[in-house]
């Protein structure tokens, strides 16, 4: 997945890991 995709990613996932700042 791509850096932009990675915060919205965390929102559907619902991972905190995933949920990156930046």
């Amino acid at each position: 997945m791509t850096d932009d995709g990675g915060r919205a990613s965390a929102v559907n996932t619902g991972n905190r890991f995933d949920s990156r700042p930046g």
